[in-house]
């Protein structure tokens, strides 16, 4: 793909197909002139890639003359090609200047095609002179429903306090807020006693739960694709109590503590949603050491089970292994505590034997009162 200089020669093309042919621009003849003046020109060939899944991108486009295809990576990483036909006058890229988040989609031309070029220094004078423009574009982008936003939606609604009352701002506003990462097999995720500063989706792959005991490994849970990690820990700003590392290639998705608190001060509703929860989260007054929501793919499933017993089955497991859990910890913290022995050798040899002794005794108040 390259810049046309020949602005003139196609400007007459491009302000045909935006003011007739553009669905949020047409009969804006006021607004065009001005949006038209903000443009560039560039051509592209056959089975090019104009824009790419998951790479940054700073500008949005318009197709004056030509057609383009959508293609998707899902989840799964399986690609879904064809997804949707573009053509004179449709605009695409806008996601990633309305959010300032990766491309969503690939976009190939299918042709040789002439479009107009729309940079994000150049977006931002045009929704700053005209912030209806804005508006347009976010209800016109609510209409999308690929696979992959499909998944998105059903990843968010696991966790209760998105399950409900999100608007459509909201929710689109999250999804294109969450940092996608990668990594390895082997890696580690998250170390026992580290902070629960994120909020975090597996998108693919697999993560293994696991904890030590006496020089020990014992496998708690396996988290697939839909699970979510310190949903509840991420509040309280806790401490892991398990480790998590990966078993398998993973691509995990992330909210930070940062982001998720622009959010809540840029809208009130939401923040007096979370509000709500956090408190009750508090007056629970209860650690979770397993903090996470499996997920079960389909092929995994049992097919005698509905996915809403499922989903009550698992609930009921968390719970129960959290009881027994917080039951280990407390042993191993007791095992970590100085035997008798070892407390009396040391408080005689520092204190003496008639010192020593009352020494002992506080020492043993201080450790054991609980």
């Amino acid at each position: 793909m390259y810049e046309s200089q020949e602005f003139s020669q196609a400007a007459s093309v491009m302000e045909d197909a935006l003011l007739n042919k553009n669905e949020l621009l047409k009969n804006e003849h006021e607004f065009m002139q001005m949006v038209i003046s903000k443009l560039g020109t560039c051509l592209s060939s056959p089975e090019e890639e104009i824009v790419v899944q998951d790479e940054r991108g700073a500008e949005m486009f318009f197709i004056a003359k030509g057609d383009c295809v959508v293609n998707l990576n899902d989840a799964a990483g399986v690609e879904h090609r064809c997804i949707r036909l573009l053509v004179e006058g449709d605009h695409f890229g806008e996601i990633s200047l309305v959010y300032r988040c990766n491309r969503t989609a690939s976009v190939v031309s299918r042709n040789y095609n002439t479009m107009a070029r729309l940079g994000y220094a150049n977006w931002r004078e045009v929704v700053n002179e005209y912030p209806k423009y804005l508006k347009l574009l976010k209800k016109h982008l609510y209409r999308y429903n690929d696979v992959k936003k499909q998944f998105f939606k059903q990843l968010i609604c696991r966790v209760f306090y998105f399950a409900e009352g999100l608007t459509q701002d909201m929710f689109h506003d999250l999804i294109y807020k969450l940092v996608p990462k990668q990594y390895e097999k082997g890696q580690i995720l998250l170390k026992e006693y580290s902070n629960a500063n994120s909020l975090l989706f597996v998108e693919y792959g697999l993560v293994e739960v696991f904890f030590e005991l006496e020089g020990n490994e014992f496998i708690v849970d396996n988290l697939h694709p839909g699970s979510v990690i310190n949903y509840r820990s991420f509040f309280m700003e806790d401490l892991m109590h398990v480790t998590m590392r990966f078993k398998e290639n993973t691509r995990i998705l992330e909210l930070t503590k940062k982001t998720f608190e622009k959010m809540r001060e840029e809208n009130a509703a939401f923040e007096t949603r979370i509000l709500m929860h956090q408190s009750q989260i508090l007056r629970w007054n209860k650690k979770y050491p397993l903090d996470y929501i499996i997920n079960v793919p389909e092929h995994l499933r049992d097919r005698r089970i509905s996915g809403e017993l499922l989903k009550n089955m698992l609930r009921r497991r968390n719970i129960f292994k959290n009881i027994v859990f917080r039951r280990l910890s407390e042993v191993r913290e007791m095992r970590k505590k100085p035997k008798l022995k070892q407390i009396k050798a040391a408080c005689l040899a520092r204190f003496g034997a008639l010192d020593g002794k009352e020494v002992l005794k506080r020492k043993l108040v201080q450790l054991y009162k609980k």
